[in-house]
């Protein structure tokens, strides 16, 4: 379910190598079986790792603390 278009089906998904449940690297790219109306996706970076300390903007639907149940809003936050 996307918040701003309805249930899609989805073909496959990457999770990060080193996830660990409630610890780190809790990511995932959901690849859809077919395009989303309406949305426009965003390039992934696939040609280099950023240095660090670079800003950037990170999106999401995750909560916002252990405690707080509330997943599933979509989120921004900038970060270096």
């Amino acid at each position: 379910l996307l918040q701003h278009s309805g249930i899609h089906t989805v073909e496959s998904i990457a999770v990060h190598p080193d996830f660990n449940f409630g610890l780190g690297h809790d990511v995932a790219v959901l690849h859809l079986t077919s395009a989303v109306e309406g949305i426009v996706p965003m390039a992934l970076n696939r040609q280099s790792t950023p240095p660090p300390a670079t800003p950037a903007t990170i999106i999401g639907f995750g909560g916002t603390n252990g405690t707080a149940d509330d997943a599933g809003l979509k989120r921004r936050g900038k970060v270096r």
